[in-house]
């Protein structure tokens, strides 16, 4: 996650709190595991595709591909 999308911290304390509920609910590690990647997957790869086209509008024009603020 880039810092364009000002999302991190969140993300990440979502990501703890969702982990720990898969980790509680499952009977074992695994299990939890792959919970929280059912869970998850889908919203973090649409954050992903989100930053990534964030920051490629950010360079867009700047002559080195890289944005100068």
């Amino acid at each position: 996650m880039t810092p364009d999308l000002g999302r991190g911290a969140c993300e990440a304390l979502i990501d703890a709190v969702a982990l720990a509920t898969c980790l509680r609910e499952a009977s074992s590690v695994a299990e939890g595991l792959t919970a929280y990647d059912r869970r998850r997957r889908r919203r973090t790869q649409r954050l992903a595709r989100m930053s990534t086209a964030a920051s490629r509008m950010v360079r867009i024009g700047t002559p080195s591909g890289f944005a100068t603020h």
